[in-house]
């Protein structure tokens, strides 16, 4: 009997639930959003003895702080889980919540009595999670970029046990919150003082050219690439389901894209590979 897939989506509130659960519906998934955990082992019992075909591939949103056990209990049931938990940055989440004009739960339920105290009590009470989740920081995002990260890493056609997500950003606008390993490129030649290179991204050849006419660009992967073969190595022997590798130069447009471009193809016959350049559109 095939193996039932079960995609697991949680996050702090604000933090892009509800988009997530929409693109996975896009990919194909049955979705059943805020689903009680109360309720879980019956439905995974059904699940478990159903022939309906719809529930071969199901995502499932919960809350925060079921999050854990409803992840220890659907991998307890045999089924193929992959989970992502979705966060975002304090201010970032108060941003959301005051232009939606929607109510936190916390609030709601009187838990809280403003934004900033909602948000800090539902952080406190989670604890902490499994390498095996794919940790997903939202505050930088958009849900172009989001929809991206999910199609690569919940595809249905993914038989690839270990995943790796290589992101470009400029440090101008902030590291990547959930990156595992980062790799700072700002000490090669910048291509954005050359004025025929200025408009150009490291997608265009000239840039690439550029870049690698510098021989540090070539020392440089040599210890890129030396530590990653090691590191994803032992991170499949450790069972880790997923690695984000974030290269960073000033404003995340030549340099890191050029780096991340070069990554993306160098690894991508041998795991299943996500590239997203986070700051190349930025005016």
């Amino acid at each position: 009997m095939k193996i039932k897939q079960v995609i697991l989506i949680s996050g702090l509130s604000g933090a892009g639930k509800s988009s997530a659960m929409s693109i996975l519906e896009d990919i194909g998934y049955l979705c059943i959003d805020n689903f009680p955990l109360g309720l879980l082992e019956t439905l995974l019992q059904w699940i478990n003895e159903s022939d309906d075909e719809r529930y071969n591939y199901l995502a499932l949103s919960t809350m925060a702080l079921d999050f854990n056990q409803a992840y220890k209990l659907i991998k307890k049931f045999g089924l193929n889980v992959k989970a992502a938990f979705l966060d975002a940055a304090d201010d970032v989440l108060v941003h959301r919540y005051q232009y939606s004009r929607i109510r936190h739960p916390f609030i709601v339920s009187g838990d809280a009595r403003n934004l900033f105290q909602a948000i800090t009590k539902e952080r406190e009470q989670i604890t902490a999670l499994s390498d095996e989740v794919l940790r997903i920081d939202t505050t930088e995002l958009t849900i172009k970029n989001l929809k991206t990260i999910l199609e690569s890493y919940f595809s249905r056609d993914d038989n690839l046990s270990f995943s790796i997500s290589f992101i470009s950003f400029g440090f101008r606008y902030g590291l990547p919150r959930d990156a595992d390993a980062v790799f700072d490129v700002r000490f090669i030649n910048n291509p954005y003082w050359m004025d025929e290179l200025k408009k150009m991204t490291g997608n265009d050849q000239m840039v690439i050219d550029y870049v690698f006419k510098d021989k540090r660009s070539h020392k440089l992967l040599k210890e890129i690439k030396g530590y990653l073969d090691f590191a994803f190595s032992e991170f499949v022997k450790e069972n880790k389901n997923h690695m984000t590798v974030a290269v960073g130069c000033t404003g995340g447009k030549h340099r890191s894209v050029t780096f991340v471009n070069y990554l993306e193809e160098y690894y991508r016959a041998k795991y299943h590979v996500l590239k997203l350049h986070r700051d190349i559109d930025r005016k």
